[in-house]
């Protein structure tokens, strides 16, 4: 599929522009757009009617919605499936990469008032709450809770022998995502 023009020049608009205004629902779903047609105004209202779903302004409350009552969650049968890459796939599927998955909770989480921060921990990206820096999200794994000894443990299964630092848990900005 070739892409619509204005899909890149929209693309490129936002990416010029600085990070911390970086509208990161809509570039992600400008990367899907450039697979196969998605309507971004659509997508967003979606996360704007999941967020309107929150039972209040809470992490607890974002996890339990989107990881319990939803059932969002990473897709291990079929990791590599490029509907897990493309954010209006995993909002219709629910499920997703742990990159994604994050976007959507961070998404979801900013519409309902919850600060949420990706973190880009080497191979597998994650979710901290902004109200308390050792209070992580792991998104794929159903809205897993962990602490920084978790991430460490987390990690530690994805690269054994390497040593953890705490570095690994720092946000992200949105155009590293």
């Amino acid at each position: 599929m070739e892409p619509d023009p204005t899909t890149t020049a929209r693309f490129a608009e936002l990416l010029a522009g600085p990070a911390e205004c970086l509208p990161l629902d809509e570039a992600v779903l400008l990367v899907a757009a450039h697979d196969h047609a998605v309507d971004v105004p659509a997508v967003r209202q979606q996360l704007d009617d999941l967020a309107a779903r929150c039972a209040e302004p809470s992490v607890g409350a974002v996890v339990e919605l989107l990881f319990g009552e939803l059932g969002f969650g990473g897709d291990a049968d079929d990791y590599h499936h490029p509907d897990n890459s493309f954010l209006d796939r995993v909002v219709e599927r629910r499920r997703g990469l742990p990159i994604v998955l994050s976007v959507l909770m961070t998404e979801v989480g900013a519409r309902a008032g919850v600060c949420l921060a990706p973190i880009g921990m080497p191979g597998h990206f994650l979710v901290r709450d902004c109200a308390d820096p050792d209070a992580f999200v792991d998104p794929f794994h159903g809205g897993r809770r962990l602490d920084r000894a978790g991430c460490a443990e987390v990690f530690a299964s994805l690269h054994p022998g390497v040593r953890f630092d705490d570095r690994f848990l720092e946000p992200v900005d949105t155009r590293a995502v």
